[in-house]
């Protein structure tokens, strides 16, 4: 990593998961009749 501070490699996975499941989750509410998840809290 040459020096890098972890957080170089971290934030960039951190915002990569973030975004698949908030576009994984507006995907698959696009339809009204499918609610996912539908036992959240």
């Amino acid at each position: 990593m040459a020096g890098s501070a972890w957080s170089f490699l971290f934030t960039p996975v951190l915002i990569g998961s973030v975004l698949i499941v908030v576009v994984a989750l507006r995907i698959n509410n696009l339809d009204k009749n499918r609610q996912y998840p539908k036992f959240w809290i």
